[in-house]
């Protein structure tokens, strides 16, 4: 990506009429390219050429789309700290929450600092087929920070057999009643989708969670559109099909995963500016300089293998 930059400025060097509006750069990659191109020409210190990434999916260009699906992920986890905090990374998610991204750290050692490493609660883990056990979980480690609120005694004292956790007195208190809405959040969630439901209650269930969890703004509404519509879509296939039966929700979020993975086919393309896109036939089309990155072998041309089981692959017929 940096022989491209450097290529690119010879070329508007030679060519004054040339402009970056010009130029098409074609991959047969671009999410593994995506990341080299935002930090090769988004940081280039001088002679700056503008640019824009097309044919991204929306789970790889908008985090609150990746953060939905980890939600999703966490109705048959053991709720592991790292994986609820991780949640918290999303602006759109914190900003619902109330909790700012200089507040993480905080956060951050408050579970560790806490104990908390995994499981809702003994009940929870004895769902999950281990031991009933308290300790170090979500509920012991949240009674751990608020008793320790209620009455700090340095951690020397034990009161109806917890240790209170003294870090969240004083002006800290407004921070751990935000963490606890958060977490009273995500165990009402993990309830909610251990159910199978009909496709179009799934909707109004996943609607739901979205505006439990998102604070819609310009920054967060395009992803949060993108996620109803895979919804809309979702539901109107299953309304076309006659399905009216309950589905778990694997089936649910795996073709919700799908439908987020596909790239959009308008937005980034034409912007202004050096544009970055997929192979797709007629792209090239109308730009004076077409550049070509990630040629590899095994990549360009894609080698499509059929599955064994795949029938129609051994005899194709029109």
């Amino acid at each position: 990506v940096e022989v491209m930059h450097a290529q690119l400025l010879r070329l508007c060097e030679d060519d004054p009429t040339l402009s970056p509006a010009d130029v098409v750069v074609m991959t047969p990659d671009v999410e593994a390219y995506a990341p080299y191109v935002d930090a090769v020409f988004a940081t280039a210190d001088s002679q700056r050429i503008p640019y824009a990434i097309a044919d991204r999916s929306p789970r790889r260009e908008q985090p609150l789309v990746e953060c939905f699906l980890k939600l999703l992920e966490l109705r048959d986890g053991r709720l592991e700290a790292d994986r609820v905090g991780e949640l918290l990374e999303a602006a759109a998610l914190r900003e619902r929450f109330g909790i700012a991204e200089a507040e993480l750290p905080r956060l951050h050692d408050w579970i560790h600092r806490a104990g908390i490493r995994w499981g809702r609660d003994g009940e929870h883990r004895q769902r999950l087929g281990l031991p009933a056990v308290e300790e170090h979980s979500w509920l012991a480690g949240l009674d751990r920070i608020l008793l320790g609120y209620a009455m700090p005694a340095g951690e020397q004292r034990l009161f109806g057999g917890i240790l209170p956790f003294d870090a969240a007195e004083g002006g800290s208190a407004e921070l751990a009643g935000r963490l606890l809405a958060f977490v009273d959040a995500v165990f009402t969630t993990v309830e909610e989708l251990n159910a199978s439901r009909s496709l179009s209650h799934w909707r109004e269930s996943l609607n739901g969670l979205l505006e439990r969890f998102f604070l819609a703004d310009h920054g967060s509404e395009e992803a949060l559109n993108g996620i109803r519509q895979a919804l809309d879509d979702l539901a109107r296939a299953g309304e076309r099909a006659g399905l009216a039966e309950a589905v778990p929700l694997e089936v649910v979020a795996n073709s919700l995963r799908q439908r987020l993975d596909m790239p959009a086919r308008v937005g980034s393309f034409l912007s202004g500016g050096v544009t970055f896109c997929a192979m797709v036939p007629m792209r090239s089309i109308p730009f004076r300089v077409v550049c070509l990155l990630g040629m590899n072998d095994g990549e360009f041309s894609r080698q499509q293998r059929p599955l064994g089981f795949d029938l129609m692959a051994r005899q194709p017929r029109p």
